[in-house]
C-alpha cells in the first residue's frame, strides 16, 4: 500500500512539473533606456547564468567598473546547500571583501535575472547603485508556477521604497534569458 501511494505521489509530480515546464511565457520588450553596452554584458552574464546551470540553478551576476568586468559569480545553491548563495548575493559577498565600498557604489551589477527580494536587501548594503537585469523575475518564475505574482515583490517595488535613487534597467534580452531558465528545468 505504501509503495503504490509512493509512486502515485511520484507520477503526480511529474505531472504538475511538466506542466508548469510547458507553460509558454511571452518575453518582454528590451527596457527602453538599455544601451549597447547592457546588451553585450547581459550577454555576457548570461554565459555565467548557462555555466552555473550545469551544477546549479541558472542564475548568473557580474559586476562592472568603468567598462570593465571586475567579478563575476554563478549561482551555488545546489553546490553548496546554502540557499543564500544566488549569483547577486555570492557575487557581493565577494566583491564587498575584494573592493571598496567607493568600488561598489559606482560598479553596475549585471543580472541575469532580476534580484529577488533577498537579493534587493544584499545590494542595498553593498550601495549599489545601477542594476542591470536580463530576464524579469515574475517572467521566469512563471514558467515554473502560474501562481507567482501572487507572491512576488519585485526589485522595482522594493527600491522604489527603500532607495529610489538605485537605477534599475531590465528586461534586456529577455527571450534569451527565458530559453535558459527553460532549457535548465527540462534537464532537471
Amino acid at each position: 500500500m505504501v509503495k503504490i501511494l509512493g509512486i502515485l505521489v511520484f507520477l503526480l509530480s511529474i505531472q504538475h512539473f511538466t506542466t508548469y515546464a510547458q507553460l509558454k511565457v511571452t518575453p518582454m520588450p528590451d527596457d527602453a533606456r538599455v544601451t549597447e553596452i547592457d546588451i553585450y554584458f547581459i550577454k555576457k552574464v548570461y554565459e555565467v547564468a548557462r555555466k552555473a546551470s550545469e551544477r546549479n540553478y541558472p542564475y548568473g551576476a557580474l559586476l562592472v567598473h568603468e567598462g570593465k568586468i571586475i567579478a563575476t559569480y554563478g549561482n551555488k545553491v545546489k553546490e553548496t546547500g546554502d540557499v543564500t548563495m544566488h549569483a547577486e548575493t555570492g557575487l557581493l559577498s565577494y566583491a564587498s571583501k575584494e573592493f571598496g565600498p567607493q568600488i561598489l557604489a559606482n560598479s553596475t551589477l549585471y543580472t541575469s535575472t532580476e534580484p529577488c527580494i533577498m537579493c534587493s536587501g544584499a545590494i542595498y548594503w553593498a550601495n549599489i547603485r545601477k542594476i542591470v537585469y536580463g530576464t524579469t523575475e515574475l517572467q521566469a518564475r512563471l514558467l515554473f508556477d502560474p501562481d507567482a505574482k501572487k507572491r512576488l515583490i519585485s526589485s522595482r517595488e522594493a527600491f522604489n521604497t527603500i532607495r529610489p535613487d538605485v537605477e534599475i534597467i531590465g528586461p534586456v534580452s529577455e527571450e534569451e534569458g527565458l530559453l535558459i531558465h527553460e532549457i535548465f528545468s527540462r534537464r532537471k
